[in-house]
């Protein structure tokens, strides 16, 4: 839709009781209550506007991850809520949530694949340092039975330098196994347990 286009649309839909709706959306917040986030979707709903559904399925998702025992996500959900009526009386085009949450599952999908390529390629790094120090000792025991001291001796620096890098290697593994981890604890902040056993699991 070209924006000018949008931009009468909207004032259209405001003149139409769309306003209101979206001065209090930009800054709810889940201590009004569920009625409150229930009513104010109804409001959305009896506009029947498919503007106004995209607008109210940002609440609609707020609203069930709270009765879903998400505190957490829910308010995260709410202020995305709060942001999308500002976008829409600011004259924006507002999706859908559920496309966002697909857009999200397709970044979240390409990043874990990007995640593992970095594992694989710490893996290969080890992989091929091992291979390297092997190398190196096998140079050493030929060199030492030949009784040449350079050679034997270039193959110890080799092997110290392919076990330096197995060690770097291991260690770059560690450090971003760490971040993956750390960033996993922070989704998951402000959940609430559905059951003591899920509490388990998480803690093992």
């Amino acid at each position: 839709m070209k924006f000018y286009k949008y931009n009468e649309f909207v004032n259209e839909k405001l003149a139409r009781g769309l306003k209101p709706l979206l001065t209090l959306g930009s800054t709810i917040n889940k201590k009004v209550g569920e009625d409150a986030l229930l009513d104010l979707s109804d409001k959305f709903d009896e506009l029947d506007d498919e503007q106004a559904d995209n607008i109210a399925s940002h609440l609609n998702m707020a609203i069930e991850l709270c009765q879903d025992g998400y505190p957490g996500d829910c308010t995260k959900k709410l202020k995305q809520f709060n942001k999308v009526c500002k976008d829409a009386l600011s004259g924006k085009e507002v999706g859908s949530a559920f496309e966002s949450k697909v857009n999200e599952a397709d970044k979240k999908g390409s990043e874990e694949k990007e995640n593992r390529e970095k594992l694989k390629a710490y893996a290969e790094k080890i992989g091929k340092a091992g291979e390297a120090a092997d190398k190196a000792r096998k140079s050493a025991k030929a060199a030492e039975d030949k009784k040449d001291p350079e050679a034997e001796a270039i193959a110890k620096i080799n092997l110290q330098k392919a076990n330096a890098q197995a060690v770097i290697a291991k260690a770059d593994t560690k450090l971003f196994k760490h971040k993956l981890s750390k960033e996993k604890d922070k989704k998951n902040e402000g959940r609430v347990y559905e059951s003591f056993t899920d509490f388990l699991n998480k803690a093992k």
